[in-house]
C-alpha cells in the first residue's frame, strides 16, 4: 500500500466525498462481468457468433477514454464498435483493435456520443435500451431488479451485486461522521444495496448522497456542487477510481465560488498499470485502497 502526494502541501481535509465503486466497495465481479456478458449476448443476438471479443478486464480500456460513467452506456459503446468492425468485415476483433479505438473515443471527447460519430451500423440492430436491459438483468438478477431497477425479472439465478465486496471496515469512517458525502453513477437502489453491503446504511444522509437519479452524471461537476453548497468553509478531498471522478472535481475547480478541492485517485489492484494516467491528468493523491488514504490523513 502507498500514498503519493503529487502536488503542493495542503492542508487535511475538513469533508470528504466518495465515490462508492472500486472506493469503498469492490466491484471487480459485478459490473464489469455484467457488460461483458451483456455484449456477448448482443454478440450471440446480433451478429451470430458465441464468442465475444470483449471481456471483462477490458472494462479499463474503456472507462480510461472519458465518459463511460454509466456502465450501461459503455456496454452500448462496445456493441456499436463490435457491429461496426463486423459489417466492416474487420473480424475478428483483439484487444489491441479495442485499445486503438478507446484512444481515439479519448481524443473525440469520450463517452458514448463520440463511439456513434465514429461508427455507422446500417444492417445490424443496435438499440441501447435492449443492451442496458441485459446489463441489468445480469447485474440485478431476480432478487435485485425490482428494488434497483422497478422491474421484475423472472432469470432464476443472483445478480452480479452478490459477489460486491467492501473495501473498508464501517470503523475506519468513525471519526469522519458527519464530514463525509456520496457522489456515484449508481441510482438509489443500487446505493442503497452497495451501503447496506459496506455496513454503512445509515451512515450517510439522503442530502448527504448524490446518485443517477438526482442529476446529470460524473464527469459533470453538479454532483460535487450541490454536495459542498452550504458548507462551512474548509479544503474538501474527493476521492474517486476514475478518470470521469477526476475531471468532475477539475471542472468543480473551475466553478467561480468554489471551494478548494483536491482529488485522491484510488488504483486498486492495477495500480502500476493505472497510476500514469493519472499522474497525466495531474491528480493531487494516488494511493491503492482508501485504506491508506485514510490512514495518512488521520496521521496529518
Amino acid at each position: 500500500m502507498y500514498v503519493r502526494d503529487c502536488g503542493p502541501e495542503w492542508p487535511v481535509p475538513s469533508f470528504i466525498v466518495f465515490d462508492v465503486d472500486g472506493v469503498l466497495l469492490d466491484v471487480s465481479a459485478s459490473y464489469p462481468e455484467a457488460v461483458a456478458l451483456a455484449v456477448r449476448e448482443f454478440c450471440l443476438r446480433r451478429l451470430g457468433v458465441s464468442a465475444s471479443p470483449y471481456a471483462a478486464e477490458h472494462a479499463v480500456l474503456w472507462k480510461d477514454a472519458g465518459g463511460f460513467n454509466d456502465d450501461w452506456d459503455l456496454a452500448a459503446s462496445v456493441c456499436l464498435f463490435l457491429a461496426d468492425r463486423w459489417e466492416a468485415d474487420q473480424w475478428p476483433v483483439s484487444v489491441e483493435d479495442q485499445r486503438r479505438f478507446t484512444r481515439m473515443v479519448s481524443a473525440a471527447g469520450g463517452g458514448l456520443e463520440a463511439v456513434r460519430a465514429m461508427c455507422r451500423v446500417s444492417r445490424i440492430e443496435w438499440q441501447p435500451s435492449a443492451i442496458a436491459r441485459w446489463c441489468m438483468e445480469f447485474y440485478g438478477g431476480s432478487d435485485g431488479c425490482p428494488l434497483m431497477f422497478g422491474f421484475s425479472f423472472d432469470g432464476g439465478a443472483p445478480g452480479l451485486w452478490h459477489a460486491e465486496q467492501p473495501l473498508l471496515e464501517p470503523s475506519a469512517l468513525e471519526q469522519w461522521r458527519g464530514r463525509v458525502a456520496i457522489f456515484t453513477g449508481r441510482n438509489r437502489g443500487e446505493l442503497a444495496l452497495a451501503l447496506a453491503r459496506i455496513g454503512l446504511r445509515d451512515f450517510f444522509g439522503a442530502e448527504r448522497c448524490y446518485t443517477s437519479d438526482d442529476g446529470p452524471r460524473k464527469p459533470d461537476p453538479e454532483g460535487l456542487s450541490r454536495l459542498l453548497g452550504g458548507l462551512p468553509p474548509g479544503e474538501v478531498l474527493f476521492v474517486g477510481d476514475g478518470i470521469d471522478d477526476h475531471e468532475a472535481a477539475r471542472r468543480y475547480r473551475a466553478h467561480p465560488g468554489a471551494r478548494p478541492c483536491r482529488f485522491a485517485a484510488v488504483l486498486g489492484p492495477s495500480a502500476r498499470e493505472r497510476s500514469g494516467r493519472f499522474v497525466a491528468a495531474e491528480a493531487d493523491w494516488l494511493c491503492t485502497g482508501v485504506h491508506a488514504l485514510l490512514q495518512v490523513l488521520e496521521g496529518g
